[in-house]
Formats: structure tokens, C-alpha cells, sequence
């Protein structure tokens, strides 16, 4: 075994790569996870992405991984791999907080199905990352910790809730990490950061690794009408089948409802016959012009290839995210105060609570003095945050599943097997942004959340200054806020959405795959490097 493989050289390489120099012994393992907690050390002093580290377990457990790697004893498909885990999950022997200022699991005790197989597979876990209080905003604002930054810009944001996760891959601490989606929460950060990521099918994976399902919050335990996703986040996308295939080919053991449906191991399979809708903005929130432009660029490249790609207009974009935000907000803000125990709530959690709190009357004033202001989009979220009686809570479920049968019947109807579309509609905002802004953006993310479907983000380009000042001027506090963002997002990095068919994850990442390795040959590929910001 050899470890003459430069330390750069072994922290841009990606993790299926890894895994087969360890099999191979070209490199040792204590090189590899040496080398990324090196990179730790340099870059998270500006971008705080790593609250946990566990460093000293994680040389250990690479010490231990070459001792059975020259007995002959190495099993696992991510052995000797190194990865980070968000603040979501719980692990052994490590605190899980989930943004708050006190943990909600601080001994350690439990680790959940998820986080055991990656264990069992030989991953070796390098630290915990940031998350916002509660894993509640696009942010990564831990009450405990504070605020993740990106590595593109440290006055721009990473990204949440997944934040802190997108943050310290992109930088090249770690080749693989593991996230969660509730509306967006792996896509928004990666889109943000410049980094790859899939949200699987809704209910492909179970929830029992984070303390918000299975005894702490009731109100998200039984919330199967809007289920939130673990998913791999890396910079390859070979990366996320790796990790897919290594929690998925054997049966997970589970406490709560998740769809043990076949899933084939193996490579990511080339993309063929498929035909892609696509469309690149939505009157409802207009997406940036560099996020409109590489969705159209994706466009161009399934095209050129010979893929049959057709506009795709999807009627009830509206109100499926209304239905969504509805659907957040039915319980009203007595969850949170649950949760948060003697937690003082970080400033957008106070935000969420006073608008969860108000009363019927107060919110009908408050909506109709912001509709006399032309404030009508602040007007319409606010009043979609109202709490929910159980009547309309089984409503608004009816109405979500009968919306995913329409969507499903309109993808049959045109033949549509994917369909590419921004994932945010903004590039990564600043410290500080509006939060109706941050929320309304979310939309093209946070619908296949309600609607179920598989859906990934494979990065693509970064803003170029031609696109910094195309957004119309306007009186509505919401898209000044975007207008705002939009300025001076020169070099951040864009990613695009690639959503599929329940259950065929295959093929989202396939045709990422496609994508990844056209976008790679370009100069405006977000590839992050030390030089880049830090």
C-alpha cells in the first residue's frame, strides 16, 4: 500500500473512487480521512458548515479499517469512505441538537436504521453539520452554533435545511454527506453550493434517524401527507447511486412507514428513450435569468444527444404550492413551542411562530392592510400560514392526492418520464434576506415534496454579471427583496431540478448524469477552490 497520492489530488477525488483505492490498496484510509479532516480545519473557521467534528473516532476507525483491510476482512461498499452527516440524524455516541441550543438526543444513545447501515457499509462519519433551529428555513442558523456560510461567498447563505452539509462538500472536506428534504432541504443547498444531490420517492427511505419523528414532535410522527426524505448529497453523481445502492440492497429495518420497493445496484445506467418535459420559470415566482438560462442549456444538451424534449406546463404550480405551505402550517405554531422547550427561537423562527400564532381576525386585518400596501404576495402567504382545523386538514389531504393523480395522469398523457426546471429560483441570498422571499422562492422545490416525486439537482453553471440586473423593478417587498439577491451574484453557483416518476430514482439519475458530464467540460462549471472566496 501506497500514499503517494498528493493530499489535493485525495480530496478532490470522489467517493467511489476512494472506495475502490482502498480495495485496490493504492492509498491507506487513514490517508484519505487525514487529508479531509486537514481540509476541515482550513476552511471551517470562515464557513462554521462542521458543528461536531469527530475526528479523533474517525482516525480510529480509519486505523482499524486498514487493520482489516491487510487481514482481508474489508466489507462494505463505502468502505474506507469518509462522510459527514447533517444535524438531523442521530449517531452514537454524538449529541443531535436539530438546530436547538440544547440536544434532543444529547447522550448519543440511539442511531437509526440509516445512519447503522452506512456504518455497516464502512462509511466512516468525519463530524455533524449545520442546520437552522429546527430544520425549519432555507437558512443554516443554528441556535447553539450560529450561521453556516457558503463557500462561494461567506455573506451569502449555503442554503437550507441541509446547509451546513452542501457547505463543507463543495469545499472539499468531505466527498459525501447525508441530508434531509422536507421542502427542499437537500435541493436548495446543493443548488446554493454548487453540488449534487437527489430527494428519493416519497416514503423510498424511513425517518427513524432523527428525533423529530419518532417520540420527540408529535406533530411531524404522523405527518404522512407531506413526507420528508433522507437523501446523499456529493459532487459526483456516481457518488449518490453509491451511497442509494449501499442503503438500499438489503431491507431496512424500520419503526415507521417507508416502501421497500426493488432497487437495482450497479453504475448509473446511460440514459436512453426518455422523454423530457421542461419548463424554466413560473409567473408565480420568476426565476432569475441564470436559473432560467441552464435550464435551458440542459435543454439544449438532452437535445443535441437526441433525447425528445418538449415544453411541459404544469397548471396547478400555484396551487400545489399553497397547498403545501397549508398543509406546513395546519398545526399552527404549537409544535414549535413544544420543541423548542426553553429555547429562545432564532429570528426566523420568531417570524414563523408570530405568523403561525395570529389570530383569525388579527391575520384577516394584517392580509387586507398588505393587499391596500400592493403587497399582495406577502398578503397570500400570510394567509395561506393560518393553522387548520382537522376538517380541513383531511381537506387539504384529499386535495393533495387527488393533485398527484392529475400530475401523474398529465405526465402519462404526454408521455413525459422526466422533466427539468429550476430547483430555486434565486442563487444563494445574503445573510439576512427576506424570509417571504427565501419561501416563495422554494416553490419549485417544495411542490414534489407535496407531490411525491423523485427529484435531484445536478449543478451546472455559476451567475454570469450579464444576468445580476434582468430582474423588472417592482413596488412588491417580495421580489424587491429577489431583485436585491439577484445583485451582486456574480460567480455563485446555479443548479438544475431533474424530477421523475415515483420509484425511478434510475432515471433521475441517469439523465444527471448526462447533464454532469457535459456541464463539466465547460469553463463555468461550479468546481469550488481554495482561491475561490476563502
Amino acid at each position: 500500500m501506497t500514499d503517494s497520492v498528493q493530499e489535493q489530488d485525495l480530496i478532490h477525488m470522489s467517493a467511489t473512487r476512494m472506495a475502490e483505492a482502498v480495495r485496490q490498496r493504492e492509498i491507506s484510509v487513514e490517508a484519505i480521512v487525514s487529508a479531509h479532516i486537514r481540509q476541515i480545519n482550513r476552511v471551517n473557521g470562515l464557513l462554521n458548515a462542521v458543528i461536531y467534528p469527530m475526528f479523533d473516532e474517525a482516525l480510529a476507525a480509519a486505523r482499524a479499517a486498514d487493520c482489516q483491510l491487510a487481514a482481508g476482512e474489508a466489507r462494505g461498499q463505502l468502505f474506507g469512505v469518509p462522510m459527514t452527516i447533517k444535524d438531523q440524524y442521530m449517531v452514537k455516541g454524538t449529541p443531535t441538537w436539530l438546530g436547538l441550543a440544547k440536544a434532543l438526543d444529547p447522550d448519543g444513545h440511539r442511531e437509526g436504521p440509516l445512519v447503522a447501515r452506512l456504518r455497516e457499509e464502512g462509511a466512516i462519519f468525519l463530524g455533524k453539520t449545520n442546520v437552522p433551529q429546527l430544520c425549519l428555513t432555507y437558512l443554516s442558523d443554528h441556535a447553539r452554533f450560529g450561521s453556516a456560510c457558503n463557500p462561494w461567498n461567506t455573506a451569502r447563505v449555503p442554503g437550507g435545511s441541509s446547509g451546513g452539509e452542501a457547505a463543507i462538500i463543495a469545499a472539499k472536506g468531505s466527498p459525501l454527506g447525508l441530508g434531509g428534504d422536507m421542502g427542499g432541504s437537500l435541493r436548495v443547498p446543493a443548488h446554493k453550493c454548487g453540488i449534487h444531490t437527489i430527494k428519493p420517492t416519497g416514503c423510498r427511505f424511513p425517518n427513524d434517524d432523527s428525533p423529530l419523528f419518532p417520540d420527540k414532535l408529535g406533530a411531524f410522527a404522523g405527518f404522512e401527507p407531506y413526507t420528508t426524505q433522507p437523501g446523499p448529497m456529493a459532487r459526483h453523481v456516481d457518488d449518490l447511486k453509491l451511497m442509494m445502492d449501499a442503503l438500499l440492497t438489503r431491507p431496512l429495518s424500520s419503526k415507521t412507514l417507508h416502501a421497500q420497493t426493488p432497487w437495482t445496484p450497479g453504475p448509473v445506467a446511460e440514459a436512453r428513450g426518455l422523454r423530457i418535459g421542461y419548463y424554466s420559470s413560473h409567473p408565480f415566482f420568476p426565476a432569475s435569468s441564470g436559473v432560467q438560462r441552464v435550464v435551458n442549456d440542459a435543454v439544449e444538451i438532452l437535445k443535441d444527444i437526441g433525447f425528445s424534449v418538449v415544453p411541459f406546463e404544469y397548471p396547478e404550480f400555484e396551487d400545489a404550492f399553497r397547498i403545501a405551505i397549508r398543509l406546513i402550517s395546519a398545526a399552527g405554531a404549537n409544535w414549535i413551542n413544544q420543541a423548542l422547550g426553553r429555547d429562545a427561537p432564532t429570528p426566523v423562527v420568531k417570524h414563523l411562530k408570530t405568523s403561525l400564532s395570529m389570530g383569525k381576525m388579527m391575520r384577516g386585518a394584517m392580509c387586507g392592510m398588505l393587499r391596500k400596501m400592493g403587497q399582495a404576495t406577502s398578503a397570500k402567504l400570510l394567509a395561506d400560514t393560518a393553522p387548520s382545523s382537522a376538517n380541513v386538514f383531511q381537506r387539504l389531504t384529499a386535495e393533495r392526492t387527488e393533485m398527484r393523480a392529475r400530475f401523474l395522469h398529465q405526465m402519462d398523457a404526454e408521455h413525459i418520464d422526466i422533466i427539468i426546471c429550476p430547483a430555486f429560483a434565486l442563487p444563494a441570498v445574503s445573510h439576512g434576506d427576506d424570509v417571504g422571499a427565501m419561501t416563495m422562492a422554494g416553490c419549485y422545490s417544495l411542490i414534489f415534496n407535496l407531490l411525491g416525486n423523485p427529484a435531484g439537482v445536478v449543478a451546472a453553471s455559476r451567475v454570469r454579471a450579464s444576468e445580476t440586473a434582468r430582474r423588472p423593478a417592482a413596488k412588491d417587498l417580495i421580489f424587491k427583496a429577489a431583485k436585491k439577491v439577484d445583485e451582486g451574484s456574480e460567480g455563485l453557483p446555479l443548479g438544475v431540478q431533474v424530477v421523475g416518476r415515483y420509484w425511478r430514482e434510475d432515471q433521475v439519475l441517469s439523465v444527471m448524469k448526462t447533464l454532469e458530464t457535459e456541464f463539466r467540460t465547460r469553463d463555468d462549471y461550479p468546481d469550488w477552490r481554495m482561491n475561490s472566496t476563502l
